[in-house]
């Protein structure tokens, strides 16, 4: 996604396992007990693993996530407007589902070079799990 990812550099969001597009029409899922999975990427062609990437995740779940999250004036200083698209499909099928219990999962993904995961690194991957 480049300048203005929020350190999220792929972002799939799956309704009944399938790809939400932004051609999916969302009235078809609407009535429906569903299963969403959201699915963040950041891969970095380092040779570490670092808490940075750890912390932007945080953030960027914090300011876009949450339900009750404003996506309009700062969310669109911080990030691009395709993450922003994929983030309103989200809460749309997410708040209009609620009633029907939907299940949902976040998953997160960290890709580099490294071998050896820092134990600091962990503690920040361990939080961000149980925050999500």
């Amino acid at each position: 996604m480049g300048n203005g990812e929020g350190g999220i550099d792929a972002i799939y969001l799956y309704v009944n396992k399938k790809l939400v597009r932004d051609d999916t029409d969302l009235n078809q899922l609407k009535g429906q007990q569903l299963s969403i999975d959201l699915v963040i990427i950041q891969a970095k062609n380092s040779t570490s693993f670092t808490e940075g990437v750890f912390v932007k995740f945080a953030d960027s779940t914090d300011i876009c996530l949450r339900l009750s999250a404003d996506l309009s004036k700062a969310s669109k200083i911080l990030y691009k407007q395709s993450l922003l698209n994929v983030v309103e499909r989200f809460h749309s099928i997410y708040r209009n589902a609620l009633s029907y219990r939907p299940t949902l999962s976040i998953s997160f993904y960290y890709a580099s070079l490294g071998e050896q995961i820092d134990g600091k690194v962990q503690t920040r991957a361990d939080g961000l799990q149980a925050q999500a």
